[in-house]
C-alpha cells in the first residue's frame, strides 16, 4: 500500500522552492507549524527576496536578511503594499531632476514623521490614504511659499502669455464650500507674480458627494485667468494618489516632457504627431489647461507646443522662412473653423539645415474633444518660391469631470442609504 505524501515528507530542497513563492506573512505562519518548518522558513535567501520585493533593499546592513526585513517593517509596515511603487516614483523624480532641474532637486524636502501625520489626521478628523502617507514619510515634496517663484516640482505649462507652474504642497486641510473633507496636494501658480490660481485636492471621505481618494482641480476664489466664468464642477485629475503620483514619475523617467530653463514642461507628445516635408520636420505636443477651462459654460482650453526643425543633411539652397500659417480646427461635433494668418505667435522663423524653432500657442473648444491640422507656407530664401510644410493632426481632450449637480445627487443618494 502506497504511503500518502505530506508536505513534511518532502526533502528540504523542493520544500524551500515552494517557500520561495510565499509572501512574508505566509512564511511567518509557516514557521509556527513545527521546528523543522521554523528552520526552513528562516532560510536567508527567502528573506532576501522579501526585502527586495517589498522594500527594494539590495544590501543587508543587519545580522540577517530576516532581521533586515523586520527593521524595515517596524518603520514602514503599514505601507508594505504601496511602499515600493511610491519609493520608485520618488527615485525617478530625484534622478530626473538632479540631472535636468537642479533647482528643483535641491529643494525637495525631507519626509514627515508618523507623529506629524497623526497630528494632521487629528486636525482633519479623517484618515489619510496609506499611499499618500507613505509618500509624505519619504519626502515632503516642495512647498509653495508666497513671494518665491522657482520651477514647480510637478511641472509647468505656458498658456496665453502666462506661465503656470505646479507645486507639491505640504499636507494642509482644505475647506470647501460644502464642507467636504479633503487635503490640498498641489498649487497652480502664475510664475511671473507667484499668484495662486488653483489647487488639486484629494477627497478623504464621501462628504458632499465626494469619492474618497479621488483627486480633482479646485479653482481659487480670486482666480486670475478666467474670473468671468462660472465653473459648476471640478476636473478629475486622478483616481488615487498612487496612480496620480506614479504616472507622473514614470513619464519623467520616460523623458516624455521637455525641460526649458529648469522648468519641466507638461506637454504630452502623442505618438504619430510628426510630419515631414522637404526635410522640415514638424512635431506637436499638447496640454489641457484646467486653470483656464470651465465646465459650465463649456470652455475647454488647450496649449500646444510646436517644434519645427530642418534636417542637418538638407541642401543649403532649401533654406526658407515661415510666411503664413493655415489651420483647420474641428470640434467633437464635426464643426470646422478655418484660421489663416501671418507668421506664428508674431514670429517668422528661418529654417536652415540643422536649425530648430519651438513656439507655444493655444486654442479652446466648447466640446470635450477637438483637433487641429494645417500647414505652414515657407518662402525659399534664394528663389522666393513657396512650399507648404505640413503640420500633423493633433488631438486635444479635456480631463474627465464631475458637475456640481452630479456630486450633489451622489451626496443625496449616500445620505438616503445611510
Amino acid at each position: 500500500m502506497n504511503e500518502i505524501s505530506t508536505l513534511q515528507s518532502l526533502p528540504d530542497h523542493p520544500l524551500l522552492h515552494i517557500l520561495s513563492y510565499l509572501k512574508y506573512s505566509d512564511l511567518v505562519a509557516f514557521a509556527q507549524v513545527c521546528r523543522r518548518l521554523y528552520r526552513l522558513a528562516g532560510y536567508e535567501p527567502l528573506w532576501r527576496r522579501q526585502c527586495q520585493v517589498y522594500w527594494d533593499v539590495q544590501n543587508c546592513e543587519q545580522t540577517s536578511w530576516k532581521d533586515c526585513f523586520i527593521e524595515w517593517y517596524k518603520d514602514f509596515g503599514r505601507y508594505i503594499n504601496v511602499y515600493r511603487p511610491i519609493r520608485k516614483a520618488w527615485d525617478q523624480i530625484q534622478s530626473f531632476t538632479e540631472k535636468n532641474c537642479p533647482a528643483i532637486w535641491n529643494s525637495i524636502a525631507g519626509g514627515l514623521s508618523e507623529s506629524m501625520l497623526a497630528a494632521i489626521e487629528q486636525q482633519l478628523h479623517a484618515s489619510l490614504p496609506n499611499d499618500y502617507r507613505c509618500s509624505c514619510r519619504l519626502f515632503n515634496g516642495r512647498n509653495f511659499y508666497p513671494g518665491v517663484a522657482p520651477p514647480g516640482l510637478l511641472g509647468t505649462i505656458e498658456f496665453g502669455g502666462y506661465k503656470l507652474t505646479q507645486f507639491l504642497r505640504f499636507p494642509a486641510p482644505q475647506s470647501l464650500d460644502d464642507d467636504r473633507c479633503c487635503i490640498s496636494l498641489s498649487s497652480w501658480v502664475l510664475a511671473d507674480n507667484n499668484e495662486e490660481v488653483g489647487q488639486e485636492v484629494m477627497s478623504l471621505t464621501d462628504q458632499g458627494g465626494s469619492i474618497p481618494g479621488q483627486i480633482y482641480y479646485q479653482y481659487c476664489a480670486d482666480e486670475h485667468m478666467n474670473d468671468h466664468m462660472n465653473k459648476h464642477g471640478e476636473f478629475i485629475t486622478g483616481d488615487s494618489f498612487l496612480t496620480w503620483f506614479t504616472s507622473f514619475a514614470q513619464q519623467l523617467a520616460d523623458n516624455v516632457f521637455p525641460v526649458v530653463d529648469g522648468h519641466i514642461y507638461r506637454f504630452y507628445h502623442e505618438p504619430g504627431t510628426v510630419a515631414e516635408t522637404n526635410g522640415i520636420r514638424v512635431s506637436v505636443a499638447t496640454a489641457f489647461v484646467q486653470p483656464a477651462s470651465s465646465i459650465a459654460p463649456p470652455h475647454f482650453s488647450h496649449a500646444y507646443r510646436i517644434t519645427m526643425s530642418m534636417d542637418p543633411a538638407a541642401p543649403t539652397q532649401d533654406s526658407c522662412q515661415l510666411s503664413t500659417r493655415s489651420w483647420t480646427i474641428t470640434d467633437e461635433d464635426g464643426r470646422e473653423e478655418k484660421v489663416e494668418g501671418p507668421g506664428v505667435v508674431g514670429e517668422y522663423p528661418v529654417m536652415r539645415p540643422g536649425s530648430s524653432h519651438t513656439w507655444i500657442s493655444s486654442t479652446h473648444f466648447q466640446t470635450t474633444y477637438g483637433n487641429m491640422r494645417g500647414y505652414f507656407t515657407m518662402i525659399n530664401l534664394d528663389t522666393g518660391a513657396s512650399v507648404d510644410v505640413q503640420c500633423p493632426t493633433f488631438h486635444m481632450k479635456c480631463l474627465p469631470y464631475q458637475t456640481t449637480a452630479e456630486r450633489r445627487d451622489r451626496a443625496l443618494s449616500t445620505k438616503k442609504r445611510n
